[in-house]
């Protein structure tokens, strides 16, 4: 019967190892990237709107002051994130 040597075995399973890392290195530094990460802003911002607007709607807002002031700084969020010169496509 046929022996394979270890050294062999090493190298096969090395680049085995190798292999296998390059997608999920490939995967750390996708998510890292502003691109990824202006999504995930932008999928918090609208969900941070919609619950401002569910609590005004039922009446859990303390004032409308209040209200004025979040909605002014939720626009202030919003705008870098959606204008033309910040779209990475």
């Amino acid at each position: 019967m046929a022996e394979i040597p270890y050294d062999l075995l090493g190298l096969i399973f090395g680049i085995l190892g190798i292999v296998g890392l390059i997608p999920l290195l490939w995967a750390a530094v996708r998510y890292q990237l502003p691109h990824h990460k202006l999504r995930q802003l932008d999928a918090t911002l609208e969900e941070t709107n919609s619950l401002l607007e569910s609590a005004i709607r039922d009446g859990l807002v303390p004032s409308v002051e209040f209200v004025l002031e979040m909605r002014h700084l939720l626009r202030l969020c919003v705008k870098p994130t959606t204008s033309p010169d910040h779209m990475l496509t």
